[in-house]
């Protein structure tokens, strides 16, 4: 028992380790409050880990956090009794990520304030595909699975999403 137990332990920290900022970017980038943000990534985790211990199978461990995360917001959401998903004012160094030095940070950042401002104008699942897979790296198989889509949907998608995008922009 106890040697499961540390098995859990070093994979659930292996995993946080490696996606937990990737999950809090997404979060953030869909309720724009980073406090909220900061408690909906640990509500995620804490499901993962309850999956984890449960001894569920996990088939993508990154999809199934993309999944969960999904379904926190949307709880958020409900709770609050508002439907709007996402508010880019507020865009920070923290959603930026790591900005090379050598680049005008003032000119890049005013770049993509503008086209998150232009993700904002498109439809929600427009803006889903966009943020899963340019933003938050994911593969069609992964999308699909937190979309609850086939395949050849998501790519329609994508690809209706990024004309979409380059008509705003």
């Amino acid at each position: 028992m106890e040697n499961k137990k540390n098995y859990h332990t070093i994979i659930f920290e292996k995993i946080y380790k490696q996606f937990s900022n990737g999950i809090f970017r997404y979060i953030y980038f869909k309720v724009s409050d980073f406090e909220l943000a900061q408690d909906l990534t640990v509500n995620s985790f804490i499901r993962y880990w309850k999956i984890l211990v449960k001894g569920e199978e996990i088939d993508n461990d990154r999809a199934l956090l993309y999944k969960i995360a999904k379904g926190k917001i949307i709880d958020h959401y409900r709770k609050k009794g508002n439907n709007k998903h996402i508010s880019l004012e507020k865009i920070d160094e923290r959603l930026l990520g790591k900005i090379d030095p050598t680049e005008d940070i003032v000119s890049r950042k005013q770049e993509l304030e503008q086209i998150y401002l232009q993700i904002k104008k498109i439809k929600k699942d427009f803006q889903d595909v966009i943020l899963l897979h340019y933003v938050e790296d994911l593969t069609i198989k992964e999308m699909a699975f937190i979309l609850h889509k086939k395949e050849n949907a998501v790519r329609v998608l994508l690809h209706r999403a990024l004309k979409s995008l380059k008509e705003k922009l």
